[in-house]
């Protein structure tokens, strides 16, 4: 199972590559990385 995040068609890419940038390194914080393993979602960055 995969998830994605959306923005709208036409966002600049720079906005892309700091939204990528926010989600990973939001993923790397322990509290995150335990509270989506509660759900069952292991985080891997891609």
């Amino acid at each position: 199972m995969g998830s994605a995040l959306f923005a709208p068609t036409g966002t600049p890419s720079g906005i892309m590559r700091k939204l990528e940038q926010a989600v990973r390194e939001i993923v790397k914080q322990p509290d995150m990385i335990a509270r989506l393993n509660t759900l069952g979602i292991e985080p891997i960055g891609s």
